[in-house]
């Protein structure tokens, strides 16, 4: 079962360049990892803990998330839209996913 999730809505809280700091996390620069971490983590965090099972679950999936957006930075296309949007895409697929591990059977949007 495919569960489609809203787009999300740039309501001011991720900064503009974060697509320019994506650009340098995907050349390797950790200076600028850490921004993006300091900028959307709080975030990020809340979107997990809404879809997921909890703090302590969401703080695993948090790392879980970040890690990967280390490792595919390389993979980030400013064209297919912004750096914000594709972090939020990777959080919730992350914290469905653990969901559904969590509850077999339970649909996402319950």
């Amino acid at each position: 079962m495919t569960t489609l999730l809203p787009a999300p809505v740039d309501d001011g809280v991720f900064p503009p360049d974060l697509d320019e700091l994506m650009a340098r996390v995907a050349q390797g620069d950790t200076e600028a990892f850490a921004e993006v971490y300091d900028l959307s983590s709080s975030r990020v965090l809340g979107l997990i803990t809404q879809i997921g099972r909890g703090r302590a679950p969401a703080e695993e999936i948090m790392l879980d998330v970040f890690t990967t957006v280390w490792r595919t930075a390389p993979e980030y296309r400013a064209s297919d839209g912004p750096a914000w949007a594709w972090v939020v895409r990777i959080a919730a697929r992350l914290a469905i996913a653990d969901r559904r591990h969590a509850h077999p059977g339970v649909a996402a949007t319950s």
